[in-house]
């Protein structure tokens, strides 16, 4: 179920893209054959108009189910150089809720997708055919064309389905309302779990849901191949007219701008030329196959002149600015004029001598007194009086 719904979504891409070339190189090759914006923008609305009037039905049929009030606004379509239709034919009410102008503007592709699938199924009957052209079989792919070709008023339904189906996308003239992108992305993600728990009843929701993403698939896969077909054919005719008339135009900021056939030719070829040197001055230019990963060691940085570094520079003294004096001379802070003079340093501390006592039999040993007594404690008690020594002696 997730692959159909994802096959779905590319499809619809790829038929915007188609419904938009289309419509653009359809208005080309009126104005090619016409020369004439007035008459070109008139056939232009007259070719597409079954997918107009089903797109603006729609519009209003479900704008005045929701009670939005939806005015009529008909007139003859103005002439336009812009190669897009203009779908301004039904007006819905712009203050409406935003829910509602969110399912007012997805109605059309809803209703073209329907009407798709009753053409291609109940009128057209297209199934028997596709599955004979299943093989890829030159004969059967021919026997399924002669099928469907054969089919009461084939042409008619498959130009009905091509217009209807280039004018069935969205016009989005505001943002689409989150609360139904929200419960819409709910819904699915519910339907997918539902699905994946494997009760009776989630199989055949799984196969309903299934079913329905077929039939969406199936009608976008016919709008796309039937566009297809479509774009090929509608080259070729572009691509005669300009030979024969010598006359060409080109799509310029959504607008069609009108040169000749010569002139869009050279542009294109000075296009090519302009690429193909941008890619030989790459190819130059770029790093050899031998010299592995571009790395910024290898770029060729700008060096500083080295004669410039020998030169001797001088830099002259900054002089301090001068100011004059008077009463309108800034003043700063007064300066106390003298010599910095520094605190003096109180002298060491003298060493003092060693006292040790001496005994009555070693008092007298020299010996002792050199090893114990410091040199200049000995030199100051030879200069002392006699009555120091006795006073030390008594002490002793």
């Amino acid at each position: 179920m997730l692959g159909v719904a994802v096959t779905a979504a590319v499809l619809f891409w790829m038929l915007r893209w188609m419904e938009r070339w289309l419509q653009q190189h359809l208005f080309k090759v009126g104005w090619l054959v016409t020369r004439d914006f007035r008459l070109t923008t008139v056939l232009y609305y007259v070719f597409f108009l079954p997918g107009v009037l089903l797109h603006e039905f729609a519009l209003w049929l479900v704008a005045g189910f929701l009670n939005v009030r939806a005015d009529r606004h008909t007139q003859f379509p103005q002439p336009q150089e812009t190669p897009e239709l203009r779908m301004n034919f039904v007006r819905v009410h712009p203050r409406a809720p935003s829910w509602k102008l969110t399912l007012i503007q997805f109605a059309p592709a809803l209703a073209g997708l329907i009407v798709i699938e009753i053409l291609a199924n109940a009128v057209l009957d297209i199934t028997p055919a596709l599955h004979m052209m299943r093989t890829g079989a030159v004969t059967d792919v021919s026997a399924g064309l002669t099928l469907l070709t054969s089919r009461p008023n084939f042409w008619l339904w498959m130009y009905v389905i091509f217009t209807v189906g280039n004018t069935l996308t969205p016009r989005l003239s505001a943002p689409p309302d989150r609360r139904v992108v929200t419960v819409l992305g709910v819904a699915l993600v519910a339907v997918f779990l539902f699905a994946s728990t494997g009760d009776p009843s989630a199989a055949s929701v799984a196969a309903a849901v299934t079913a329905a993403i077929n039939t969406v698939t199936a009608a976008i896969g016919v709008i796309v191949v039937i566009d297809a077909i479509a774009i090929f054919a509608l080259a070729i005719i572009e691509n005669t007219i300009e030979r024969i008339t010598g006359s060409s135009a080109s799509i310029r900021n959504g607008r069609l701008v009108a040169r000749k056939r010569s002139e869009i030719l050279a542009e294109r070829e000075q296009e090519r030329q302009r690429v193909e040197r941008a890619k030989q001055e790459a190819r130059e230019h770029g790093p050899s196959p031998l010299e592995g990963i571009p790395s910024i060691y290898r770029m060729p940085f700008p060096l500083p002149d080295a004669s410039a570094a020998k030169r001797p520079v001088i830099v002259a003294p900054e002089e301090p600015p001068s100011l004059e004096s008077g009463a309108g001379a800034p003043r700063g802070p007064s300066v106390i004029e003298g010599a910095r003079t520094a605190p003096a340093m109180p002298p060491p501390p003298r060493p003092q001598p060693l006292r040790l006592p001496y005994g009555s039999e070693g008092a007298e040993d020299e010996d002792g007194a050199d090893e114990s007594v410091p040199a200049d404690h000995l030199a100051r008690s030879d200069d002392q009086p006699d009555g120091d020594d006795d006073s030390e002696d008594d002490a002793g």
